[in-house]
């Protein structure tokens, strides 16, 4: 049976640091450590954004799926991660095949297309024949 899990994601997370001005980064790499080796509690510099918390879920090969959300909700880092283009914070993915991301734009959503060994227009046939689903938690 799992060789037919074409995509494993498993309590996947990725966190970015956003620092309010430049020389916070600085201070992020340098502070730490100097308030560790003087016995401080060392301070951060940044505030987190969780694009992605916890996301688990399995594709199975053949399958076309969409993924519509709002904007800023994570459908591109997900992607990015899929891919290997992005390192997640935690959590693993398993791809059995080749993935490369097929970007459509439909109104202010997209669909995203993973290709294991279709061709171009075999994945837009795919696009145009699939039903959507909207989950909006």
């Amino acid at each position: 049976m799992t060789n037919c899990i074409a995509i494993s994601i498993s309590n996947l997370s990725k966190c970015y640091q956003i620092y309010n001005a430049k020389c916070d980064r600085l201070k992020q790499f340098v502070a730490p450590r100097l308030q560790r080796l003087t016995g401080q509690t060392p301070k951060q510099y940044f505030r987190e954004f969780w694009a992605l918390r916890d996301i688990s879920f399995g594709i199975i090969k053949g399958e076309t799926v969409g993924i519509i959300r709002r904007n800023g909700s994570g459908k591109s880092t997900l992607m990015q991660m899929i891919c290997g283009t992005l390192s997640p914070t935690s959590g693993s993915i398993t791809t059995n095949g080749r993935c490369r991301p097929c970007w459509t734009r439909l109104g202010r959503d997209f669909i995203l297309s993973l290709d294991f060994g279709l061709t171009r227009q075999d994945a837009l046939a795919d696009i145009k024949q699939c039903n959507l689903c909207v989950a909006d938690n």
